[in-house]
Formats: C-alpha cells, structure tokens, sequence
C-alpha cells in the first residue's frame, strides 16, 4: 500500500532538503546566486538569510564560521557574554526563563545595543535569552545542518548511541556550539524547582530556533519537522547527561 500523501510529500521534503548543493558561476558551493528548481530546498537556510544583497551584520544573521569565537571554547564570543549575563542577572532562576518574552520595545532595545557592540548593557534576563534565542534562529543555515536527515527522518530511540555519532559529523565550531547549548539546557534545568524549565520545555521553545522549514513546506508538514526537532533535540541532550559528558551543572559557564 502506497504512503498517504502527507507521508510522500515528508519523504519529497526529506530527499530534497539533502540533495547536493549546486556549483555557483563563481565555483563556490551552495551560493544564493543557484538553486535546484523544485522540492524544498535549502531545508536548513533560515528566512531572511544573508545573500549578496543583505546587510552586514555584526552578531545576528552572521555565519557561523565568521563568528568571532572564544579562545578557551571555541564559542562564538557573543554566546558565551550572554550566557554569563544572563546568570550574573538570574536569569536561571526566572520563572519560565527562554519560555517568556519581553516587552517588543525592550527586546528591540537590547538587540540594537548588541548590535552595536554593547551587550554589557542588557540586564534585563528575560531579554538576554530571547537573544539567545535569536542568534540561533538568524544563522544563515542550521547549527544542526550534518543531522538533518536523521532528524527529518525520525529522531533515534532514547538513549540510542547514534546521538554519540550525530555530534562526530559536525564541524568543530558546530559541535562546540551545540554542546554549549546543551549545557545551558543542562545548568537551567539544574534550577528546575525555581524557573520551572525541564529539557522538554527548553526543546520545545529552542526547536523552532534551530531548524526552520522555508514557507514552501506545507504547515502541516512544517509542524511535523518541528515536532521532529524538538523530540531530537530532548533526546540528544538527555543522553549527554547519561553518558556524563554534562555531568554537574556549573553556576555561570561560558
């Protein structure tokens, strides 16, 4: 019996998310200027994402591999001064912290400052994740960009080692960012008692985040992969901290 529809059209998305990127005139790989002609290709490009034409950006929007990064982790900076901003303002221990927003003027405010270099002057905790939260979402491409195909497949079972194998496909800089991002989860969900977080909350609020389907997908299917996502996203992090790599949480790491 032939899949549903819904179920072809998953499988469309999925082949056409990984095809191979085409050869620009310019002989570089995977440029705006060309693009495959149907399917949904680029699956992990974000809306908005810089091209020829877009504005220079100093921190959001910012390719990863352009990012200035920690010399100790190999962080991009900006994430490990918000990170550490957002401790030094407790933010770990605010009620629904990366779940609730700002005010639209205050975090329009606090982005304008990051932007122009003065971070410093974000307090407000609220603001400092939502920012957080931003920088993963205007990457130019998914932080998670080697794992789509798993992900889009069906995450692995709890546990499964192939979580251990997923994060050995990432490039360094990749690899070093996301386990950051875990152990943010990891130290957050340490205060559960007080902010009220658990992986599964901050995996439903980060997924959107860090895999965004192009508007061509269906909203249906759109919903499905963020379901995928999220589930993706739990389950690597819970077996981060099986497997001790995020064992004993740290007050305010970069």
């Amino acid at each position: 019996m032939p899949p549903p529809p819904q179920e072809q059209l998953f499988h469309l998305f999925a082949a056409g998310a990984h095809a191979p990127q085409p050869v620009s005139q310019t002989g570089s790989v995977g440029s705006s200027k060309t693009r495959p002609s149907g399917g949904f290709w680029p699956f992990s490009k974000r809306k908005g994402s810089a091209g020829p034409e877009a504005p220079k950006r100093s921190v959001f929007g910012l390719p990863l591999e352009l990012a200035p990064l920690d010399a100790k982790s190999g962080v991009p900076e900006v994430l490990c001064a918000m990170r550490r901003l957002l401790f030094e303002n407790n933010g770990h221990l605010v009620e629904g912290i990366f779940r609730v927003s700002p005010g639209a003027s205050s975090l329009q405010d606090a982005r304008r400052l990051t932007e122009a270099g003065q971070l410093a002057h974000v307090k407000e905790p609220e603001c400092l994740s939502q920012l957080i939260k931003h920088w993963f979402r205007d990457l130019p491409e998914s932080i998670f960009t080697p794992c789509l195909q798993t992900i889009v497949d069906g995450p692995p079972p709890h546990g499964d080692a192939a979580y251990g194998e997923l994060l050995g496909t990432l490039l360094p800089v990749q690899r070093a960012t996301v386990e950051w991002l875990l152990r943010l989860f990891a130290d957050i969900v340490a205060h559960e008692a007080t902010n009220r977080m658990t992986f599964k909350s901050l995996a439903t609020v980060f997924a959107p985040n860090l895999v965004d389907p192009p508007p061509s997908v269906p909203p249906l299917l759109a919903l499905e992969i963020n379901r995928r996502v999220m589930t993706f996203v739990e389950r690597l992090v819970e077996y981060e901290v099986a497997s001790g790599c995020l064992a004993g949480p740290r007050a305010a790491p970069s």
